[in-house]
């Protein structure tokens, strides 16, 4: 993503935060800006016989007085993080810019659904004990929320649910879903046309089939074909099958400006539509992406994540692709050439 800082994400980072999402022993990850890069650093292990409380109180004797750090802290429930910006009232004021600038890249580029909480911390007294319960406190008391809000709220539980439950399961939402919006992610219907177009992109390796959802026939229907990769602009689920290597990646494109109602009915239908599309269609889905912006899906980028040599490195060695399921669901898509 771009951001005032230009920093993103590195590919190391990437790879030690799915480890520990998927082993689950990790109470903490350290992540420092390193070289224009982040870059995870220390971990602390999971202390079963101390609470929530007591172990963020262990972070203030691992952080140093002067040096700023991210520190990406799991909660009770392992699958959701806390993540706490910790920059001293002491650090440089080019530190305190890079690190307040940066921020909402490391959440959206390891996944925003992971993250449900903040904290911002400026002396190692902000990370006690203590200074944790203030902080639950004050969350409890906070000002009740607008109807927008709720609304808000409600599409990031769709969406979280989404995609936590999307892990090359073959499964689909079932009725006791307590939403209205998972309920018609389960008893969407698909047109003719629809499966017919999805059906052939697994026949012919190629191109980009983009599908979209008719709210008022709670019916999925073909929005367009491409042989480029070409997103559209709207709210969409989209198969684009990589014309070198015959792989098959889902997206599913929900842009932010979207209407409540459609980005909560996307949300929670997306699994639904990539497993009808394996289970019913025979399509062999090996990777899985989630953007709001069209504009990050790019050859580019579809190559770096199957782990194939790009047009610009076609006479080096090509990667070996990762065919293991991703633990977090769906990958967040990153600009290319900032790995």
């Amino acid at each position: 993503m771009t951001t005032q800082s230009g920093i993103s994400v590195s590919f190391q980072l990437k790879s030690a935060f799915a480890q520990v999402q998927a082993d689950e022993s990790t109470r903490a990850l350290f992540v420092t800006i390193r070289n224009e890069s982040l870059e995870a650093a220390d971990q602390l292990a999971i202390s079963f016989s101390q609470s929530i409380p007591d172990e963020f109180g262990r972070l203030s004797d691992l952080v140093e007085p002067l040096v700023p750090s991210y520190i990406l802290f799991r909660l009770q429930d392992l699958s959701q993080w806390m993540l706490v910006v910790y920059v001293p009232n002491e650090a440089k004021v080019r530190e305190k810019m890079l690190y307040a600038s940066t921020r909402a890249t490391l959440t959206k580029q390891l996944g925003e659904s992971n993250f449900v909480d903040s904290l911002f911390a400026t002396s190692k007294e902000d990370l006690t004990t203590s200074a944790y319960k203030a902080h639950l406190l004050h969350n409890a008391s906070a000002a009740p929320l607008t109807q927008s809000e709720i609304e808000a709220k409600q599409v990031k539980s769709a969406e979280e649910k989404e995609i936590r439950g999307s892990m090359y399961k073959v499964s689909h939402l079932g009725p006791s879903s307590s939403s209205s919006a998972g309920a018609v992610g389960s008893s969407l219907s698909w047109s003719q046309e629809a499966e017919e177009s999805v059906r052939a992109l697994g026949e012919n390796s190629k191109g980009l089939i983009s599908l979209n959802i008719d709210l008022a026939k709670e019916k999925v229907k073909l929005l367009s074909t491409s042989d480029a990769l070409t997103i559209p602009k709207e709210a969409s689920f989209n198969f684009y099958c990589h014309e070198l290597s015959s792989q098959i990646v889902f997206i599913y494109c929900c842009p932010s400006n979207a209407p409540i109602k459609a980005r909560m009915v996307y949300a929670s239908a997306s699994r639904s539509i990539s497993n009808h599309a394996t289970t019913s269609l025979g399509l062999v889905i090996v990777k899985r992406l989630e953007t709001s912006d069209p504009s990050e899906i790019t050859e580019q980028l579809i190559e770096q994540e199957l782990g194939v040599a790009t047009s610009t490195n076609a006479g080096s060695t090509p990667a070996v692709a990762d065919d293991k399921p991703i633990n977090t669901g769906f990958s967040k898509p990153k600009r290319p050439g900032r790995r």
